[in-house]
């Protein structure tokens, strides 16, 4: 039987948990939930390593895919909710993730 599900608080953070950008993909792999305090910082910006950045599309396009096609075998997917602050704002919409230095969003995924 199917089973519903809404996919609640996807994020890929891209960061440690000490606030220094992963020292490589596997750590940003195993380690989602690692990211950055909500204001945006160049310097804190994992996006900002081209391997990374393709890690999160590719992630990111997934995730969408799978979503439209309304889940799997086992769920249904319902609704797909992603963690908008930090360095987990693929999207760019909280406030503090975009200013002069840049942006944790990527338009790519938007």
């Amino acid at each position: 039987k199917i089973k519903p599900l809404i996919y609640s608080e996807q994020g890929l953070g891209g960061c440690t948990d000490n606030n220094t950008i992963a020292p490589d993909l596997e750590y940003v792999r195993n380690h989602p939930y690692s990211g950055t305090p909500p204001t945006y910082s160049a310097k804190l910006d994992p996006w900002r390593v081209l391997a990374y950045q393709e890690y999160r599309r590719n992630l990111y396009q997934q995730l969408s895919y799978w979503a439209a096609m309304g889940g799997g075998p086992q769920y249904s997917i319902d609704s797909v909710y992603v963690w908008n602050s930090g360095s987990w704002d693929v999207q760019g919409v909280h406030p503090l993730s975009t200013n002069k230095q840049g942006t944790y969003g990527d338009e790519l995924l938007q």
